[in-house]
């Protein structure tokens, strides 16, 4: 305390005088320092954080961290100050509203502004679009694979392409045809057709034997006839969203997709056979197809 000599100390690295003289780095929760005249935060005592980084008022949150990854439980698990900030609790079926609820069933649960529907005619695998004709087109067919190389039972797969602006969630969607093959689209989790974009169902999603293929969903009980078949998609309630038919083995050329034209991509326009074409892009070693992409084919 002479005044003749100052503040006898090192300023830059004294935790009671630093930076000036008498100005204390103690904080609430926290081991601190003084480094070149400022103060910071070493660590925090258990259960609490900096969050905020001012050194004045220490380690200023309590939270008991239960996890490095948050949990949808309403809790900050990960002491990051945010609460679920890694789920769409407004969206996301299987983590909705204030209780993180799973909604519906495995064919088709909604989130609608948080809170749970079960999809319906009205709510057709997106919340307030009703079932259409023509919502979803099918668009890309693999009904002969090549063989070696892959078998039908291997490589058949089908595309569809959403020409809404949400994307739909197939599940509870029926595969059928006019004769006994029937599957309902069933799964634990969304079967999502992007927003005008494409979806690919398969009658196997393993890539490494079905040609590496993105198949989003495998169906059961159900196959495109290589002499003529159809493909009926209903949506809820039975609603005939689009329909494909051919009554030729002209139709289904060995080893190459038949591709909707670009130009013609409707439920109306995909019934006319002139309006598809032979796929010419390969994408498995003699197969031809441009599955979950758009079509080459644009005449």
């Amino acid at each position: 305390n002479n005044p003749a000599n100052g503040c006898e100390t090192n300023l830059q690295q004294d935790v009671l005088n630093c930076g000036a003289c008498g100005k204390s780095c103690a904080a609430p929760n926290a081991q601190v320092t003084c480094s070149a005249g400022a103060c910071a935060i070493v660590a925090c005592a258990a259960d609490t954080w900096d969050l905020d980084k001012k050194p004045e008022n220490g380690c200023e949150y309590s939270c008991k961290k239960t996890s490095d990854n948050e949990i949808c439980d309403s809790k900050d698990n990960d002491c990051d100050g945010l609460i679920d900030e890694d789920f769409d609790k407004l969206n996301d079926p299987n983590h909705c509203g204030s209780a993180c609820e799973a909604c519906g069933t495995s064919t088709g649960g909604l989130c609608c502004n948080g809170v749970c529907r079960n999809a319906s005619v009205n709510d057709c695998g997106a919340c307030g679009q009703p079932c259409t004709q023509g919502m979803l087109v099918i668009n890309e067919l693999m009904i002969n694979p090549h063989e070696p190389e892959l078998s039908d039972a291997q490589g058949e797969w089908l595309e569809l392409y959403n020409t809404t602006s949400k994307p739909i969630d197939l599940r509870g969607f029926t595969l059928k045809d006019e004769g006994s093959d029937v599957h309902i689209i069933t799964s634990a989790v969304p079967v999502i057709a992007p927003a005008n974009g494409y979806v690919v169902l398969g009658v196997n999603a393993s890539k490494s034997t079905n040609g590496n293929v993105d198949v989003a969903y495998q169906y059961s009980n159900y196959s495109l006839g290589n002499s003529g078949d159809e493909v009926i998609l209903l949506g809820h309630g039975s609603t005939e969203i689009d329909q494909f038919v051919w009554t030729s083995s002209a139709f289904a050329t060995d080893g190459a997709s038949k591709e909707l034209s670009v130009n013609h991509r409707t439920y109306l326009l995909n019934n006319t056979l002139t309006n598809w074409c032979s796929a010419t892009q390969l994408y498995y070693t003699a197969n031809k197809g441009t599955p979950g992409a758009v079509n080459t084919c644009s005449k």
